[in-house]
């Protein structure tokens, strides 16, 4: 597989991940709370 499909497909595993926890989080934690996370998390994530 090609290299920068391979970067890729890192950064969109990581950005999943990130999506999961915010998920699991949100069960767990008031969205008013976890809004500015959620952002911020965004932000990290998107390549």
């Amino acid at each position: 597989m090609p290299l920068g499909q391979g970067s890729a497909y890192a950064l969109r595993a990581r950005y999943l991940r990130c999506r999961q926890l915010l998920a699991h989080a949100a069960r767990t934690v008031p969205w008013h709370r976890l809004w500015p996370l959620a952002t911020l998390c965004e932000r990290r994530c998107d390549p």
